[in-house]
């Protein structure tokens, strides 16, 4: 009887410190399943910038052996691309002048066409290694489309009936490539993931990441990537002192509504005896508000003037 207590005992720690260790690792390997809702992965699955750039790499050489998928692949690694949005790209997305492409639709599992996931077109930057790597793609296409019989390619990526590359054969090149690779259990999103957190993890600034990525806003990019953003190992209070050495054409200062340019009270008021001041406190428009609040036209377009700029960057800064 004491034997098979001490049993069921045992049983039930090992069961608690499954969970327990379960409920430790990573979100994205808990929930390998949903990708929906998992955390955002990275090709390589190390944390240092230079360990998942050189994962990558070896991952881009594996992928290169046919051009169509590899290109296609390198295209979403380094330009961090929706794999959706790669695959309706047409060779006149291309602007050579600006070394950008333009994403302006995306496709369906079933290839078909629909806008992108913002409704909004965005003009992604392309690197010179990347804009070269796409020249010497067109070349072979223009080629592959003679062999085939085409009078030109309609798509950037296309199958084999000149239609968009399916997404099936692209899952299956990619998992073709990560075996050869050495890397496991990542998908073809994870490539934009990897783009976004090496971009920041290099310095790269949040609303730059965010635009390439189309981001509607910088909070989404915040949310899942704050954790590559350098937070430590530089003190940045102290450029204050270089700057401040080094002087500035103007202070920072709020204008007066009408007046761009000019001096005006300060934004916050000053406390007067340990509270608000008389401004804020008799203020028509805080103490009388209807439900839901509204503002007066004038004051609101005065309020959208209050605005803090510098015509000078410090010395050393990213602006």
């Amino acid at each position: 009887m004491h034997e098979r207590t001490r049993l069921t005992a045992e049983r039930g720690v090992s069961a608690r410190s499954a969970m327990l260790k379960r409920l430790d690792e990573p979100a994205g390997r808990r929930f390998a399943g949903t990708q929906r809702h998992q955390a955002p992965r990275h090709v390589g699955g190390v944390r240092g910038g230079a360990g998942r750039a050189v994962q990558l790499s070896a991952f881009l050489t594996a992928a290169g052996r046919i051009p169509i998928y590899g290109t296609l692949l390198t295209l979403i690694a380094k330009a961090g691309l929706r794999p959706s949005e790669a695959r309706g790209l047409k060779p006149d997305d291309i602007d050579w002048h600006t070394r950008t492409v333009r994403i302006q639709r995306s496709l369906d599992p079933d290839n078909a066409e629909k806008p992108t996931k913002t409704y909004e077109t965005r003009d992604v930057d392309l690197s010179a290694e990347l804009a070269t790597t796409l020249r010497q793609y067109l070349g072979w296409l223009d080629r592959h489309a003679l062999t085939e019989g085409w009078e030109e390619p309609h798509w950037l990526f296309p199958g084999p009936d000149n239609k968009p590359l399916d997404e099936s054969l692209v899952r299956r090149s990619f998992r073709r490539a990560l075996k050869r690779a050495g890397v496991r259990d990542f998908s073809t999103y994870d490539l934009r993931h990897t783009y976004s957190s090496l971009l920041l993890c290099l310095g790269a600034p949040l609303l730059y990441v965010s635009r390439q990525l189309g981001h509607k806003n910088a909070t989404t990019t915040l949310k899942w990537y704050a954790r590559w953003i350098p937070g430590t190992g530089e003190r940045w209070v102290d450029r204050l002192d270089v700057g401040i050495a080094h002087g500035t054409t103007t202070w920072n200062q709020t204008p007066r509504s009408g007046t761009p340019g000019s001096l005006a009270e300060p934004e916050v008021p000053d406390l007067t005896d340990g509270g608000p001041s008389r401004t804020r406190t008799l203020d028509p428009l805080i103490k009388s508000c209807p439900e839901p609040r509204t503002q007066d036209r004038k004051r609101s377009k005065a309020n959208k003037r209050k605005q803090f700029w510098i015509t000078e960057c410090l010395p050393g800064s990213a602006c």
